[in-house]
């Protein structure tokens, strides 16, 4: 079987636009060892798979991480220290604490390219690689990391790591044996075996937030493998393992890996732009109902009903309308609006598209060129290319950690997981551009917050009587609150409700 180092083109023929970051994107892809050959699908299957995993073992590596940070130190215990020890025990007005993260990773190439998870480095500004059997440790830099695909890229100083292969994952099949290799709960060098349960998986991670069309598969994944590969049985790497469905916080059979292909469509982005360009069309839509379907005269419910359009965005200008039934895509069928809005926001911004849509019973081709999704918060470092090993250069704090003091969890906010609204969450919620404050994208119904009727996907915009316009706002609101309950103001589905939070 013939590795090369060229990426095919029915990966990605993306032009290099280096302008601006030092490198381009094919320096990085020169260096990788792709395979785009098709697996042997004979039905027969091998009584080992060590020979496999012997090839893709030595690439995969442990991640730590730990973000340094500082809080103000307790001035009780201060003067406790003072006044039965002296001044010189008292600690300084601010200490250091400092929390660890675990998980995978995959080398790429052989001066240290590491692929992983955004999620397995978030909040960090210390990272550190192990190479597995000589446990040898690196600090290492990020280079660049794009949370709405949970993509990051890391480097490690030195030369002939070893390099796993990688696939099309293009041509993965449901069935398709697969291998994931990775670190969970610290058990290093693991192996888990599965098929391929499913392809083009959306609308997952907390809140459905993520882009992409994931690979579900059934190989055991669980805490510490996020970031690890997952491989098929040629041991050539298909996937980067990033998430679990599960009500217990171990594997029950469903695990999500980011396709490499999709991985590296994103690095490249990022390379050579700075950020993930994704197309925006600026409308609102709703998968049809079997009542919509009836009153369209449809007799499936595939394809997604405009149910706003934006004013001023590429869908008015091109004279979309509300009620419009988009049925095609770029001569692809639409099933739903989940397959439709991704569609849309994988294409490059600025290009000329073509809608099939649905209009008084007739069929219609409705050109429109895309806009841009804005407010990425992707990350780039492009200083970190070249990073030598005498560089003690430390990761820049605004990586992934711009609020740099910790605030304690209010009680209202307990068992509640909240993002700070940005463009993409705006659009999955039907939000304007006015709206401002913090998505919940997980609660626990236990929490104080959940036992009142907190849900998923409700806009947090006012605590107390304190207007919020971000997660570290709704967390900072809570500093001076002495009461015992308190009001949030919250949008849900576009409309203003308060819920009233009791501490427990």
């Amino acid at each position: 079987m013939k590795v090369t180092p060229l990426l095919p083109a029915c990966l990605f023929l993306l032009v290099s636009l280096s302008a601006g970051w030092g490198q381009s994107s094919q320096v990085f892809m020169d260096k990788l060892a792709i395979d785009a050959q098709d697996i042997d699908r004979q039905g027969s299957l091998p009584n080992t798979f060590a020979p496999v995993v012997k090839k893709v073992l030595p690439a995969v590596v442990s991640i730590s991480s730990a973000r340094v940070t500082e809080r103000r130190s307790d001035p009780v215990w201060d003067e406790i220290l003072r006044r039965y020890l002296g001044e010189e025990y008292v600690p300084q007005s601010r200490v250091q604490r400092q929390r660890q993260g675990l998980g995978s990773g995959v080398l790429v190439t052989r001066d240290g390219f590491i692929i992983t998870n955004h999620h397995v480095i978030q909040g960090a500004n210390e990272i550190t690689v192990t190479l597995p059997k000589s446990l040898e440790s690196y600090e290492a830099d990020l280079i660049a990391a794009d949370p709405s695909t949970d993509v990051a890229l890391l480097k490690i100083a030195g030369t002939d790591f070893p390099r796993a292969v990688l696939a099309d994952s293009d041509l993965v099949d449901v069935g398709d044996v697969v291998l994931a290799v990775g670190n969970p709960f610290e058990l290093d060098q693991t192996v888990t075996q599965g098929i391929v349960s499913a392809k083009g998986r959306s609308n997952v991670g907390p809140g459905g937030q993520f882009y992409g069309n994931f690979i579900q598969t059934d190989a055991a994944i669980n805490p510490g493998n996020s970031g690890g590969a997952l491989v098929d049985s040629s041991g050539r790497v298909i996937g980067i393992n990033s998430m679990i469905y599960s009500t217990t916080g171990a594997s029950t059979g469903i695990g999500f890996a980011i396709p490499i292909n999709m991985a590296l469509r994103v690095v490249r982005n990022l390379l050579d732009e700075g950020k993930v360009k994704r197309g925006y069309l600026g409308v609102r839509l709703q998968d049809l109902d079997a009542t919509m379907a009836r009153r369209l005269g449809r007799r499936d419910l595939s394809g997604a009903i405009i149910a706003v359009v934006e004013p001023g965005s590429p869908a008015d200008r091109a004279g979309l309308h509300v009620g419009d039934l988009i049925v095609d895509y770029q001569g692809q069928r639409i099933l739903d609006s989940t397959k439709l809005r991704l569609a849309v926001s994988g294409t490059s911004p600025g290009t000329e598209v073509t809608f099939g849509i649905i209009r008084d019973g007739e069929l219609l081709d409705a050109p429109v060129t895309l806009g841009e999704i804005g407010g990425s918060d992707a990350y780039v470092n492009p200083q970190g290319w070249a990073r030598g090993s005498q560089d003690t250069r430390e990761l820049p704090a605004e990586a992934f950690a711009p609020e740099p003091e910790p605030v304690a969890t209010p009680f209202y906010l307990r068992g509640v997981v909240a993002q700070t609204l940005d463009d993409s969450l705006r659009e999955q919620l039907g939000l304007d551009a006015a709206y401002e404050g913090a998505v919940v994208v997980q609660v626990n119904p236990q929490s104080p917050a959940g036992k009142r009727g907190l849900q998923v996907g409700d806009l947090i915009v006012e605590v107390g009587r304190t207007p919020v316009r971000s997660t570290r706002e709704a967390m900072k609101a809570g500093e001076s609150f002495t009461g015992d309950s308190v009001v949030l103001g919250i949008i849900r589905q576009g409309k203003e409700q308060f819920i009233l939070v009791k501490r427990d």
